[in-house]
Order: C-alpha cells, then sequence, then structure tokens
C-alpha cells in the first residue's frame, strides 16, 4: 500500500482576496515539513503572508520553501529542532 503525501498544485490553494493578506502581517506554522503543515505554510505563503516555518526535519522545510516559491509564495526562513527533546 502506498501511503505518501498528495502533490499540491497552485490550483489546490485558496487564494483569499484580503487585504490583511500581506507580507506585513506573519504566519508562524509548527510541523511544516509535512502534511498539514506543509499544506498551511505554503497555503499563507502563496496567499502573501510573511511565513516562517518550523520542524524537525530541515530537509523536508527545506522542500516546503520551495514548493511555496514555485506557487508565487516565500517562507522568508526555515528553522529546525534537531535536539528539542533535550529541552
Amino acid at each position: 500500500m502506498d501511503i505518501s503525501e498528495p502533490k499540491i498544485a497552485r490550483r489546490d490553494i485558496l487564494i483569499l482576496d484580503d487585504d490583511n493578506f500581506k507580507a506585513d502581517n506573519v504566519c508562524i506554522v509548527s510541523g511544516a515539513g509535512t502534511g498539514i503543515g506543509r499544506a498551511t505554510a505554503i497555503a499563507a505563503a502563496a496567499n502573501g503572508l510573511l511565513t516562517v516555518g518550523f520542524d524537525i526535519d530541515k530537509d523536508e522545510g527545506l522542500r516546503t520553501r520551495e514548493m511555496a516559491r514555485q506557487m508565487g509564495g516565500q517562507i522568508c526562513s526555515f528553522l529546525d529542532f534537531p535536539d528539542l527533546p533535550d529541552i
């Protein structure tokens, strides 16, 4: 059985006509490397929000950032927490 994350296409993202969706407003997303967190980060970025993503998997986070860029959005930085269990 293939259990994989669905592809996200630009046509799948709801683009909202909202004056508050601009780079002056920040969207912080935890778990942005995969799944619902990835989808949330990409949708927020594609809607023009300044998006910051957090995840324990930096490589997947960087992939999320590239996906957002391909859809016209931008995730300004991606932070990982490899030692989070030690905190």
